[in-house]
């Protein structure tokens, strides 16, 4: 995980975190397809198909990537049930929630987190392929295009952007970022395999792109406001 000790007090479901980790041991992993479905309906199974709504759910309902796949792993494989979207708070962040919290360490990038063969997003048919220059291997984990793909450790070219981050907000030899970048760097590490694979459709749908969305917004508008105080003590 990332190497920052700040966590947001704000709950986020633990099992989402666990469940991909189930579909490594499928021989076959589900493939998401858009469709236009009932409104009301978030998925529903085809066999080793998934089809997801092009429609997004009602207001004050969502589609949960995490409980699907509690449910889902119930499922026999050639379920046609749907899966639909609920009721339920939102239960994401807030701005608030980051302001006055300070700057975390990012830790230092460790060049032996690279992949030994190739680059990220990497398709993978086993554990193995997923080698680190460093010897270790890292998980091939299914994604939601059928497909699976080596989950990224924190180091890898996968986290690019991150460590640009790190060293824009710190330095090279002091990285840091603020609370609300990190806590959208930790997301984004919670989900990458998701986030890769997924098709246009399921980061309107599923609850868990919502959150990522709102996390990025929160850290740009973190950014603009620096920038403009900045400006402002430069003036006077």
């Amino acid at each position: 995980m990332l190497n920052c000790s700040f966590k947001p007090t704000h709950h986020i479901d633990n099992i989402m975190l666990i469940f991909p980790l189930l579909y490594t041991a499928l021989a076959t992993c589900p493939e998401w397809k858009c469709t236009k479905l009932n409104l009301t309906v978030c998925t529903q199974l085809h066999g080793y198909q998934v089809h997801a709504n092009t429609l997004v759910c009602p207001r004050d309902t969502f589609c949960r990537l995490s409980q699907f796949r509690i449910w889902n792993n119930l499922e026999s494989p050639s379920s046609t049930k749907s899966f639909n979207c609920s009721r339920q708070n939102y239960d994401g962040f807030s701005f608030g929630q980051f302001s006055g919290k300070g700057k975390f360490f990012c830790g230092f990038r460790n060049p032996a987190d690279q992949l030994a063969d190739g680059q990220h997003p990497k398709v993978c048919n086993q554990d193995s392929d997923c080698m680190t220059v460093g010897g270790w291997i890292s998980q091939c984990v299914c994604g939601l295009d059928g497909l699976k793909y080596c989950a990224a450790e924190i180091g890898s070219n996968a986290y690019d952007a991150y460590w640009e981050d790190c060293y824009s907000e710190g330095s090279v030899s002091d990285p840091k970022v603020s609370a609300a970048n990190k806590a959208y760097w930790d997301f984004y590490y919670g989900h990458y395999v998701d986030i890769v694979s997924a098709p246009e459709c399921a980061k309107e749908l599923l609850w868990e792109f919502q959150i990522l969305t709102d996390l990025d917004k929160f850290r740009r508008i973190g950014g603009s406001l620096l920038i403009k105080i900045i400006g402002i003590l430069l003036v006077l």
